[in-house]
């Protein structure tokens, strides 16, 4: 390594001028690149599979709950007949 005129060696000015550490750096960010990609790609794979889950649900619950209404007017039907037995049509 070349001294210069106060002994100590000659270092890149900037830490980054160091080809090492530059690759060392580049290096460090495609894996951080990488591992974004991964996360995104799990998170929005996560998100997908619940939105799949709950369409798939409320596309079951539909019938079930069309019944339950049904039922439910059914039963008001019934209720009124009877209160216009007991108190006559007002």
């Amino acid at each position: 390594m070349d001294r210069g005129n106060n002994g100590l060696a000659q270092y890149p000015k900037s830490i980054l001028e160091c080809p090492e550490v530059r690759r060392l750096h580049s290096i460090k960010i495609q894996e951080e690149l990488g591992s974004s990609a991964v996360r995104n790609y799990l998170d929005d794979r996560e998100k997908y599979q619940i939105k799949s889950v709950m369409i798939s649900g409320y596309q079951e619950m539909a019938n079930i709950n069309l019944s339950i209404a049904c039922e439910g007017i059914c039963l008001e039907e019934e209720v009124q007949e009877l209160l216009d037995k007991v108190f006559g049509e007002l």
